[in-house]
């Protein structure tokens, strides 16, 4: 299972709890990577995510958004972080490896297995 995530510094404590649901409900996976769209998460929060990932025996693939953000012109209205918009760019960031991903906005709790959601068979639709 290939999961995305986005956030910056002010949401790293939301991921990290939405981390932390994912994998105590997703510890059956045998393949879990998670990638983490990084925009500018600091290093004390990096810490704790990946002690986070530590704890469950896995991974966090972080992501740097820097490089696609000056795609970006916004007339933005609404007082949204930049980094909600960084699922534009996921399939020019993720490795070509990834086939089919589940993304996670950073406040999502996990409180089951994501295994049927991943098997299901979308018959060739996005």
């Amino acid at each position: 299972m290939d999961i995305v995530y986005s956030s910056d510094d002010n949401y790293a404590r939301h991921v990290g709890i939405s981390i932390t649901s994912l994998y105590d409900h997703n510890q059956n996976a045998e393949n879990l990577n998670v990638y983490l769209i990084d925009d500018g998460i600091g290093e004390t929060n990096r810490a704790k995510l990946d002690a986070v990932a530590q704890k469950y025996g896995r991974t966090i693939h972080y992501i740097p958004f820097e490089p696609h953000k000056k795609k970006l012109t916004l007339n933005n209205k609404w007082e949204l972080p930049i980094s909600t918009y960084a699922r534009l760019f996921v399939e020019e960031m993720l490795p070509k490896t990834v086939e089919r991903l589940i993304y996670l906005d950073c406040d999502t709790v996990v409180t089951d297995s994501l295994s049927a959601l991943w098997d299901t068979d979308l018959q060739g639709n996005t």
